[in-house]
């Protein structure tokens, strides 16, 4: 380290620099928020609430606990915000749609076809019922187990 320019060996030497796991453990953290992120595209139908505040009430819990540690760590405080954010979202979402009355309800699909559904056969009949006589069975296999 003795070679680097002073701002970089300063950064690398920081209470919360990358040699430390204070820079890695927000750094990895950063996962799930991504995650909440492309839970957003999902339908509001998947989404867990309990889940969900369990997220928004742990960022929202660590990224006041971020600002009192020392070195105050300002990425853990944004990550931890964008955790609660993402999760306080999600939970909104979720409520919404309970809320709307969709949550149970069958909506039919549409019975035209469609190009995917013209080149899908249909799956065979499924029979209601299927009798197996047992005293068939093991006469059978005992005449096929018998040596001729």
């Amino acid at each position: 380290t003795t070679n680097l320019s002073p701002r970089i060996r300063q950064l690398l030497l920081h209470p919360a620099g990358p040699l430390t796991v204070h820079f890695w453990a927000p750094a990895l953290k950063w996962g799930l928020v991504i995650a909440g992120l492309v839970d957003m595209t999902k339908p509001a139908s998947t989404v867990s609430i309990p889940q969900n505040f369990a997220l928004l009430s742990t960022g929202f819990i660590w990224a006041r606990y971020s600002t009192q540690i020392v070195p105050v760590n300002y990425n853990l405080v944004s990550v931890n915000l964008f955790v609660g954010a993402t999760g306080l979202y999600q939970v909104y979402r979720a409520i919404q749609y309970r809320r709307s009355g969709l949550s149970g309800k069958i909506v039919p699909a549409s019975n035209a076809p469609t190009a995917t559904s013209a080149a899908v056969p249909p799956p065979p009949p499924v029979a209601e019922k299927m009798v197996v006589d047992t005293a068939a069975v093991q006469a059978a296999a005992a005449t096929a187990l018998t040596p001729p």
